[in-house]
């Protein structure tokens, strides 16, 4: 019977505590003149630094956000703290990166920046960097 019990509180906490773990929400991100697998390869190496970075929950969201308040509507969605939503466009042969943190619970700026990059592989640089200014 203490077993059960033991069980039942266990279960009871779990949900919880994996609910706490969720801090950023990175939307999906709008693009235009860039590849969708880039897109989508800055979007993990982003999640993976901001992870490392913070040491907290990263969930990653299915809905693309072009405003702050679809994405603090996605963020509320996943029980995160902070959503990040964005763009990567292709002006000639640069890409621009313009990334938005916003805080979920009042939609407040957290911080919002702009990286110009060379190359498709400078996405990897450019990930760490978001991640520094945004934590």
């Amino acid at each position: 019977m203490p077993y059960l019990f033991f069980l039942f509180v266990l279960s009871m906490a779990s949900p919880a505590v994996a609910q706490d773990n969720k801090y950023w929400a990175v939307t999906q991100f709008d693009f235009a003149g860039v590849e969708a697998s880039d897109v989508s390869t800055f979007q993990s190496l982003l999640v993976s630094e901001l992870r490392a970075q913070s040491e907290q929950g990263v969930v990653q969201s299915d809905t693309s956000c072009t405003e702050a308040t679809c994405a603090q509507a996605a963020g509320k969605a996943l029980s995160a703290k902070v959503a990040i939503f964005g763009r990567l466009s292709r002006l000639g042969q640069k890409i621009i990166v313009d990334l938005t943190a916003i805080r979920v619970s009042d939609g407040g700026l957290r911080g919002s920046h702009r990286l110009t990059i060379d190359q498709v592989e400078d996405l990897e640089a450019a990930s760490k960097r978001f991640a520094k200014s945004f934590v």
